[in-house]
């Protein structure tokens, strides 16, 4: 007879598979949660067979193990800045501090917290005929255009 699954019987499931799948480290899970390493392993391998048909799951399975990473070297780099600040290597500090943001953006990136596509805004702006005549005519005696020549700037030689 197939077992019950511990973790699929808790309140607390979504929050459990939530921390499983950001890679949380299984020893401390399991001490806050008071379920075993084993269940929790199993649950884990529970999870990614539920998952495992959808190719976004496993899109996000592969990104939370990279979030996992990510964070895990942004402790190591807080853990190297602290020892560089302790021996007065200011330096190395600074680089930790330089390091530790870039880890950081990337882990942003990787959450979709930080968006770095490129925005583009535009304004369409529909005007008759009148109206478009009258913009025209301000534009012109704003800049000293005289009706009927082109608007040279002042920069541009005027050639010949």
């Amino acid at each position: 007879m197939a077992r019950t699954c511990s973790v699929c019987m808790r309140e607390d499931r979504e929050e459990v598979e939530r921390a499983l799948l950001k890679g949380e480290p299984l020893r401390p899970m399991a001490r806050r949660t008071g379920l075993s390493r084993a269940a929790l392993q199993r649950h884990k391998l529970h999870i990614a067979l539920a998952l495992a048909p959808s190719p976004k799951a496993a899109e996000l399975l592969h990104r939370s193990k990279l979030t996992a990473m990510v964070e895990d070297l942004i402790r190591e780099v807080h853990r190297l800045k602290r020892k560089a600040e302790r021996a007065r290597d200011i330096r190395a500090a600074i680089k930790g501090l330089d390091t530790a943001l870039k880890g950081i953006e990337v882990l942003a990136k990787l959450t979709g917290e930080l968006d770095t596509r490129a925005q583009h805004n535009s304004l369409h702006v529909h005007l008759d005929a009148e109206r478009a005549l009258a913009i025209a005519e301000t534009y012109a005696a704003r800049h000293r255009v005289q009706p009927g020549t082109a608007h040279r700037s002042p920069t541009m030689p005027t050639g010949g």
